[in-house]
C-alpha cells in the first residue's frame, strides 16, 4: 500500500547550548504529517523555531530527539547511502537570496552545484540543465555566465529556486521565500510556485511569518511558538477560526489596504507573557533543559 505522508514528524526536539549547564529548547517535540502534494505552512515569529525545524529536517542540524519519516521510512534506521538519497529528494530555498548565493561562482556553476557533488560531469549536459531550469523559473538561457550580484531580488530568489528544482525533488522547503522582495515580486513568485507545484507534482514546506500569505498560499497551517505548535489545521479554519490567542494576535497584526477592513480589525488584547522583560523570564524556565537530562 502506497504510503500517505511523504513526511511524518514526531516528537521531534533540536537543543542548542546556552552555557555548560543549561541548553535551549528550539524545537520542542514537535509532531505534524505532511500528505504528498499538499502545501503545508509553517508560520510564527522570528525566533519561534521554524526555520530550526525545517533545517533539521533537511539534516543541516542534528536532532536531539524524535522521529523523521520520510515516505514510510525512518531516517534512523537508514544507511549513509540511503539518507543522502532521500536528501536528494528534499530540496531548500533559502530566505535570503543574496547569501545564499556565492558570489565568486557564476549562475552556470550555482544552479548545477548539486549535479555535479552528484557525480555528474558531462559539461554539455549541465549547461543544458542550468539553461532549461532558468527559463523553468522565468529567466532567460543567457544569464548562465553572469554572477548573481547582477540580478535584482527576484531573479536572485528565482535563481536558488532552479537550483533546487534541477535536483528533481519530491518535497521542495521554502524558508520565507518572499520576505526580502516587495510586493509585486511576492506575487510572482507565489504564482510561479503554484505553477511549478502543478507541472512538477511537488509537495511544499512553506516557512513565513505573514498568516494572511500563508492562509491564501498554503493547504494546511501549523502556527509556531517558542519551538512548540501551537495550533494546526487547514488555512481556512486556522485563519477564520483561530483557537490559540497567539495565532488571533497573528491575525490582527495581518494590515489591509482596504481601510473598511482595517478599521473592523477585532482589538485583540496582546498576551503579557509577550512582553515581559529579558529573554529568560519572556520564554520562561520550563523551555530549558539542564544538560545532564540530555543524551549530548
Amino acid at each position: 500500500m502506497q504510503n500517505k505522508y511523504i513526511l511524518e514528524i514526531k516528537n521531534l526536539c533540536k537543543y542548542f547550548p546556552i552555557n555548560k549547564k543549561l541548553y535551549k529548547k528550539a524545537v520542542d517535540g514537535v509532531t505534524f504529517n505532511i500528505e504528498k502534494g499538499e502545501i503545508f505552512g509553517i508560520i510564527g515569529e522570528s525566533g519561534c523555531g521554524k526555520t530550526t525545524l525545517v533545517r533539521t529536517l533537511k539534516g543541516l542540524y542534528q536532532k536531539n530527539d524524535g522521529q523523521i519519516i520520510y515516505d514510510g521510512s525512518d531516517i534512523d534506521l537508514l544507511d549513509k547511502k540511503e539518507i543522502s538519497n532521500i536528501n536528494l529528494k528534499m530540496q531548500m530555498v533559502f530566505q535570503d537570496p543574496i547569501s545564499s548565493l556565492n558570489p565568486r561562482m557564476n549562475i552556470l556553476s550555482i544552479v548545477t552545484e548539486g549535479l555535479v557533488v552528484k557525480g555528474i560531469k558531462d559539461k554539455k549536459y549541465l549547461i543544458q540543465q542550468a539553461e532549461k531550469y532558468l527559463e523553468i523559473v522565468g529567466l532567460s538561457k543567457e544569464y548562465i555566465y553572469r554572477y548573481p550580484h547582477e540580478f535584482s531580488g527576484g531573479q536572485r530568489q528565482r535563481i536558488g529556486l532552479a537550483r533546487a528544482l534541477i535536483m528533481e525533488p519530491e518535497l521542495l522547503i521554502l524558508d520565507e521565500p518572499i520576505s526580502s522582495l516587495d510586493v509585486s515580486m511576492q506575487a510572482q513568485i507565489l504564482n510561479l510556485l503554484k505553477k511549478l507545484k502543478k507541472e512538477m507534482n511537488l509537495t511544499m514546506i512553506f516557512i513565513s511569518h505573514n498568516l494572511l500569505i500563508a492562509s491564501q498560499f498554503a493547504d494546511h497551517i501549523a502556527v509556531m511558538y517558542d519551538g512548540k505548535i501551537v495550533e494546526i489545521g487547514s488555512s481556512k479554519e486556522i485563519f477564520e477560526h483561530a483557537a490559540h490567542q497567539y495565532t488571533r494576535n497573528l491575525i490582527n497584526s495581518v494590515s489591509y489596504a482596504d481601510p473598511n477592513k482595517e478599521r473592523n480589525k477585532k482589538d485583540l488584547d496582546i498576551v503579557q507573557e509577550f512582553n515581559t522583560n529579558g529573554e529568560l523570564e519572556c520564554i520562561g524556565e520550563e523551555h530549558y533543559v539542564r544538560k545532564e537530562k540530555l543524551n549530548v
